[in-house]
């Protein structure tokens, strides 16, 4: 590896699993079926691209970042033609044109697809907080206490929102608190729910128990 490459892998605390050994988990396999010397092969297209998804995972590294890290490797154990490291991490470096079938190399559309999550969600929470009390109540689900639902309700929306729009979390806060205020305006000018001020606290007290987590999924634009 290149000097850059030594020094970003050694600032990797050893763990159960990583992301290098994730991707590359067949590479003994990948070199047998290349059809070239191994050795030029592993030097000119297995190992620069290697140590740019270490230096990528340095730069990125997170708790979270970590035990999806381990998710993963479960799952690639179970399935071992699983694409999943790409769905989760769609920012890794793409490998080389020669890497993509044996790597099972996917462009990821996970962003899509958390944005129609968390606009599904949103609708859910609103026609949910619109019902008629009593269609709520006789909904199982629904009969835990008013507050917590409403803190699970937020904290669950800007996680999906922080997914859906990764650098826009003040921007995401905001709008769900003015989203929660709407609801409960909504519910008292309806007569048969009550709005209740103490349920944006509620709101805002779910979203933010998130935000640290939030912050740490941000990736460091800076570096």
């Amino acid at each position: 590896f290149p000097e850059s490459t030594q020094k970003a892998i050694i600032q990797i605390r050893p763990g159960l699993s990583g992301i290098g050994s994730i991707i590359f988990r067949d590479e003994e396999e990948i070199l047998s079926k290349s059809g070239v010397d191994t050795l030029t092969y592993y030097d000119k297209v297995i190992a620069p691209y290697k140590g740019k998804v270490e230096e990528w995972y340095v730069e990125n590294q997170s708790i979270p970042a970590y035990f999806l890290v381990i998710l993963i490797t479960l799952v690639v154990i179970l399935c071992s033609r699983s694409s999943l490291v790409w769905r989760i991490f769609p920012e890794i470096p793409p490998p080389p044109v020669e890497l993509h079938s044996v790597l099972n190399f996917t462009k990821s559309n996970l962003i899509a697809f958390f944005r129609w999550t968390f606009i599904t969600a949103c609708i859910g929470v609103v026609v949910g907080s619109l019902l008629p009390s009593d269609s709520v109540a006789a909904i199982e689900p629904f009969a835990m206490w008013d507050k917590a639902q409403h803190a699970v309700a937020f904290a669950t929306l800007t996680f999906l929102g922080h997914l859906s729009f990764p650098g826009r979390t003040m921007y995401l806060l905001l709008g769900l608190f003015l989203m929660g205020g709407i609801i409960e305006v909504i519910q008292e000018a309806a007569g048969y729910r009550k709005g209740e001020f103490s349920d944006m606290f509620a709101n805002a007290f779910g979203m933010l128990v998130v935000f640290p987590i939030t912050k740490c999924f941000e990736k460091k634009e800076s570096k």
